[in-house]
């Protein structure tokens, strides 16, 4: 293009254009500039081409932010200026802008209408001559009519305008132009249920864009690719994909696409358990695409919002967002969305006992889905009709109905949900040996999506709220009996415990970043967390703790982004049938109501089923709170012997001790001096060395370890070396006052330690000092966070240190004590996430946690005598067992001293005694 000169307006008017045109998708606000500078230079009735051709480009970047109406108002004028000039050819052309905001705006059969119209005036014109511009215009008007058609669930007529508008683009020699129209195929396809086959097309259309300098279309189509990734059950390259095209999006200001963006995080979230952070991006989204008008993208928001509420059994809250979302599918003519809105009010009303109202519209939903040909929640659609059947012959067809397709598409998380009801109903027939294969083919496609999820806290999510397969194998293995069932059967149960942090210690999960030295989003969004945990100090009000939720969830949903690209670990689990167990090990299992008992001795495993045990746990644990409540009140009067709370607080433990330990003490008969105890789920409060027989504690029988899985056999007994090097934190406040006098207590121990006292105790002197250490012990506040146990958190001088950073720390096989209340409470899913298991994820060999919190006097007695037993060279479970008899002798209540437990890490190495085998 020649450049122009000064005195020719019209040629540099038209430069200035050209130059707005091609920085639209690259950098809209100087392409705005640009072209608003024209629009006001160009003279009204002298050059109507040129100002059409302004507003035109305008009207396009109103479009990318998301001024839809604004959009349709210059377009308008465009299309009127150009035919006032008698260019009708360009007044046509507008009917693209139009087809565009009017898909956003949701209005999809009135941009059909458009489409039709245009392409029927333009094949006129491509027969009447011979100019290549009709034909331009042509293929333009076919590739937007594909999008209308795919909007509305005519994807067989979106394909067949896909093609055809590649085709006429490629005879033209337009080779870039053929990247929309494969983006929209991939979409297409997408739809279809063949993520394979779309992220072919996607793939394709990104390298075209950026070769054509297209950054906001390739931002674009690397959020639908990101889709199809998750559809595959890769997660790890859907976050990658997703946190390129954000950076892009939000350089470029493009807000419409950017809601979009979220949506998309929003089921990335979903797909991995993340309920809170999905309700935040879908709630942003939802708001943000009201005000823009954008109602198709609303809709989808509400549908999301929806799949949040079922994914927390919150069925009347889900119903009126189904409702709201149907509402708005209706208003955009989107049938398939529609059709999945009815799932999933089916599957909310099932939930709700309304079975047959579910069965009715179950139906109707299939029949919907399968005419439009929308494979993958039609496959849901007949899983859920094989949930709701009255009976076993019915379940198989609808299940034997889809198990083709289910093959044939491929997606873990379908293949996970068919095969586990197959299994279900091959149990319900005897048919064991098949049912066993089916629920290993369901655990294979749980890995499988496992396999992809970068670090420890995106698979502990996933996997707890996917471990209905372990409990059914469990289930079947003990109903099949076989050989080697029961041992097959316990190590099932102690997989879904801690596959996470085995994954972890065996480098076979990644760590995720450093909170505090993340990017400047994630690093920004952790310093004013950190903040509001200090706030929050001066008083939790309903208000400061909810702020607290959600910028918990923001650091979360920001770490997860701060993921994307993170490579998977090289390292592999550590195949636990591949060794044997530390023994004697009593291992249990939540099953429904019933309690499962592993017992592990040298002989072999045995298993007894403890009947409706569940329930009557859940109510002796809160009589124990209130047994520990009435103890504090009383040591806060000065009543720390009370010989009636004691007694009272003795036939609480007693009846513990009948639930969980009296139906398997005959097994447990000559098998040693120690016991290894691996509980589930909320049982991780049971205080089982403080359980009481009627004549003694179960400390005063067994020095008893607690474990999150099986240990292996030959382990040595965790000790401590011959002066060890020890680092000792000691940080008081009003909640642990005597923090300093226990630092100094422990300290006369062990001559030499490190101690980091007051405004020495920051978590930056912390976590330099523990690496190389052989003990580390802590002094401090600690709290437990049940509604997200990565932030349970440990008070230090500086700022409070949650588990997602104490996961970073180089413990290498220490042993830490954590003297800080709450410390061994963990969240109520299977894998026991806290403070402890933080610890150990970080490579402690094991910790002495307290399970509750307990006074001060108490905690630095008992720890200073732990301590002692140390620095003598006894074991850590000796060491802590004696300082409990110490602690009981004194008749001291047994909440001044039960709370005190070793819990060991399933990966030693260096410390221990070598050759001691438990």
């Amino acid at each position: 293009m020649p450049d122009p000169v000064p005195d020719d307006p019209a040629r540099l008017l038209a430069a200035v254009l050209d130059r707005a045109a091609e920085l639209v998708h690259r950098h809209p606000r100087r392409a705005e500039r640009l072209a608003v500078w024209v629009d006001r230079r160009a003279v009204p009735d002298a050059a109507r081409a040129v100002r059409a051709r302004a507003r035109y480009v305008r009207a396009q970047i109103l479009t990318e932010r998301g001024e839809l109406d604004g959009a349709l108002r210059l377009i308008a004028d465009a299309r009127a200026l150009w035919a006032e000039d008698g260019h009708a050819l360009a007044a046509l052309r507008t009917d693209l802008g139009r087809m565009h905001v009017l898909d956003d705006l949701g209005r999809h059969q009135e941009a059909i209408d458009v489409g039709e119209h245009l392409v029927t005036g333009l094949e006129e014109l491509c027969v009447a001559g011979a100019d290549e511009e009709p034909r331009y215009l042509r293929a333009h008007a076919v590739k937007n009519l594909g999008v209308a058609y795919g909007l509305v669930g005519r994807h067989v007529e979106a394909l067949q305008a896909y093609a055809r508008a590649t085709a006429e683009y490629a005879a033209l020699g337009k080779h870039h132009e053929t990247a929309l129209p494969l983006a929209n195929t991939g979409l297409e396809l997408l739809a279809l249920g063949r993520p394979g086959e779309a992220l072919v097309a996607f793939d394709q259309a990104i390298e075209i864009f950026e070769d054509a300098d297209d950054l906001s279309f390739a931002a674009q189509c690397r959020g639908d690719a990101a889709q199809a990734h998750r559809q595959l059950g890769q997660v790890g390259e859907a976050l990658r994909l997703l946190e390129q095209a954000r950076d892009t999006l939000d350089r470029l200001g493009a807000a419409t696409e950017a809601v979009r963006l979220r949506l998309a995080l929003a089921q990335t979230h979903l797909a991995v358990g993340l309920w809170g952070e999905a309700r935040d991006a879908a709630s942003s989204a939802a708001t943000d695409a009201a005000r823009s008008g954008l109602r198709h993208d609303e809709a989808r928001a509400r549908f999301l919002l929806s799949l949040c509420d079922l994914a927390e059994d919150r069925c009347a809250p889900a119903l009126d967002e189904l409702a709201a979302a149907r509402d708005l599918f209706v208003e955009v003519d989107d049938r398939q969305h529609l059709a999945r809105v009815a799932l999933a009010r089916a599957e909310a009303l099932f939930r709700s006992g309304r079975r047959e109202q579910a069965r009715d519209l179950a139906e109707r939903c299939v029949a919907d889905l399968e005419e439009g040909g929308w494979q993958v929640p039609m496959v849901s659609a007949r899983l859920l009709q094989a949930d709701l059947a009255d009976d076993p012959v019915e379940a198989e067809a609808r299940l034997a109905g889809v198990a083709d397709l289910v093959t044939r598409l491929d997606l873990p998380e379908l293949s996970y949900e068919h095969a586990l009801r197959t299994a279900r109903l091959l149990r319900s027939r005897g048919a064991l040996d098949l049912a066993v294969a089916q629920l290993a083919r369901a655990l294979a496609e749980l890995e499988r999506a496992a396999g992809a999820l970068p670090d420890y806290a995106l698979l502990t999510s996933f996997r707890t709220h996917r471990t209905q397969a372990h409990g059914e194998l469990v289930e079947v293995l003990l109903e099949r009996a076989g050989p080697h069932d029961v041992e097959s059967a316990s190590r099932i149960a102690d997989d879904v415990r801690a596959r996470t942090l085995a994954d972890l210690l065996a480098r076979a999960a990644g760590k995720g970043p450093v909170l505090a030295a993340a990017g400047r989003s994630l690093g920004e969004a952790f310093a004013e967390l950190s903040e509001q945990y200090l706030a929050e100090e001066s008083g939790a009000s309903a208000h400061t703790r909810q702020r607290t939720q959600e910028l918990e969830r923001r650091v979360s949903s920001l770490r997860t982004r701060h993921l994307a690209g993170v490579p998977l670990p090289d390292g592999s689990p550590d195949q636990p049938a591949s060794r044997g167990v530390q023994v004697p090990t009593l291992a249990y299992h939540v099953s429904g109501d019933d309690l499962l008992v592993f017992v592990h001795r040298d002989d072999g495993v045995l298993v007894r089923r403890l009947p409706a045990a569940v329930g009557r746990l859940h109510r002796l644990l809160d009589d124990l709170d209130d047994q520990w409540s009435r103890a504090a009140i009383a040591a806060t009067h000065g009543r720390v012997g009370s010989a009636g709370l004691a007694r009272s607080a003795r036939a609480t433990l007693r009846a513990l001790h009948g639930l969980l330990v009296e139906p398997v003490e005959e097994t447990l008969v000559d098998l040693g001096p120690r016991l290894c105890v691996v509980p589930d789920g909320e049982m991780g409060t049971v205080p089982f060395p403080a359980l009481f027989d009627g004549e003694g504690h179960l400390f005063e029988r067994w020095t008893i370890t607690l474990a999150p899985s099986l240990l292996p056999a030959g382990a040595p007994v965790l000790a401590v070396p011959p002066a060890p090097r020890v680092t000792i934190v000691a940080v008081p406040d009003e909640d642990a006052p005597g923090a300093a006098g226990e630092a100094h207590a422990v300290g006369e121990h062990h001559p030499g330690a490190v101690l980091l006292e007051g405004l020495d105790a920051t978590v930056g002197a912390f976590t330099k000092s523990v690496p190389g250490a052989d003990v580390v012990h802590v002094a401090c506040h600690g709290l437990h966070q049940p509604l997200n146990p990565l932030f349970s958190r440990l008070r230090l001088h500086d700022r409070w240190m949650p588990s997602a950073e104490i996961v970073q720390l180089d413990l290498a096989d220490a042993l830490v004590v954590l003297s800080a209340c709450q410390s061994g409470t963990h969240g109520r899913h299977r894998e026991p996430v806290g403070l402890a298991w933080a610890f150990l994820a970080a490579g402690a060999a094991g910790a002495v946690v307290c399970q509750w919190h307990v006074a001060d006097a108490a905690t630095a007695t008992v720890m200073a005598s732990l301590h002692s037993g140390l620095a003598a060279g006894l074991p850590a479970d000796e060491a802590l067992r004696s300082a409990q008899r110490e602690a009981a002798a004194s008749e001291l209540h047994p909440y001044f001293w039960g709370a005190f437990a070793l819990v060991a890490s399933p990966v030693r190495g260096a410390h221990g005694v070598a050759g001691t085998a438990v």
